[in-house]
């Protein structure tokens, strides 16, 4: 259902100016549509690094991943299974796996805002709520008509996407949209967004089916930067047999140390980067 990205030591980035005249009110599918593409410039390079890998469960089918209060929080998929899991950042090692009870509920992407933790959830229309200090049984239960796919926040407003090209605002109290955002690149609509993350005033995005992570300028949609990850799990793992949906999917950023934590879904290592 979700998607994630490899490569080896370093990707590119792509850098891009943009030109939007994006209304401030609810934007559409179709407002950042039309021939975008010939307004953005040729990607520029950037160069990361993987500084060093720790252990990952490869039980986990990721669909979300935070970095909270010095330690990784993850959200795990599949019916029956889904998850939430507290890591410890160093060694990577489970410190405690909370069982989604219900049977129905997949588990998709979460973030944290104001004390709460949020957790969306696949094709059931709800949005787990739980007290950040105790995270084993939801305190509230919204609804969004939505699929669920990522999940992230940029201080104010909750940043939602569903599986398409864009991304919603929503308000935390009720998930009443504030506004959303058509995400374009030099190739047109950028589709199947997933796991996201707000770095520095930018939005981090997995993307279903490909290989890299989109930077993206939400002020405009548009891709500014694109992360390369093709070939990264086989070069550490080379002997390692993993299905077709075992694609990374987790993005988790300590703003402390300026550390990028990747993982994917029943991978058993997560990577840490710096770009």
């Amino acid at each position: 259902m979700k998607r994630t990205i490899c490569i080896l030591g370093w990707a590119v980035l792509v850098l891009v100016a943009c030109n939007n005249n994006q209304q401030n009110n609810e934007t559409t599918s179709e407002d950042n549509n039309s021939d975008t593409s010939t307004a953005i410039p040729a990607p520029a390079t950037v160069i990361f690094n993987v500084a060093d890998t720790i252990h990952h469960d490869k039980d986990a089918f990721t669909e979300g991943f935070e970095f909270h209060e010095g330690k990784l929080i993850e959200s795990t998929g599949e019916y029956g299974k889904s998850s939430i899991r507290i890591y410890h950042p160093k060694s990577g090692s489970t410190e405690k796996l909370i069982p989604i009870k219900d049977p129905k509920i997949f588990g998709e992407g979460i973030t944290f805002f104001q004390g709460k933790m949020y957790q969306l959830t696949y094709r059931e229309h709800q949005v787990l709520v739980y007290d950040e200090q105790n995270l084993n049984q939801p305190i509230q239960r919204l609804t969004w008509p939505k699929e669920g796919w990522g999940m992230t926040n940029d201080g104010t407003n909750l940043l939602v996407s569903d599986g398409t090209s864009t991304l919603y605002y929503v308000k935390p109290d009720d998930f009443s949209v504030v506004k959303t955002l058509t995400v374009n690149s030099t190739e047109g609509a950028v589709d199947q967004l997933n796991e996201l993350e707000f770095i520095d005033g930018y939005i981090y995005a997995n993307r279903w089916h490909e290989d890299a992570i989109y930077k993206i300028d939400p002020n405009t949609g548009y891709v500014v930067g694109k992360m390369h990850f093709e070939g990264m799990l086989e070069h550490y793992l080379p002997q390692l047999i993993h299905g077709e949906e075992d694609v990374l999917n987790g993005i988790a950023y300590d703003q402390q140390e300026k550390m990028l934590y990747l993982t994917g879904k029943n991978w058993p290592i997560t990577f840490k980067v710096t770009f």
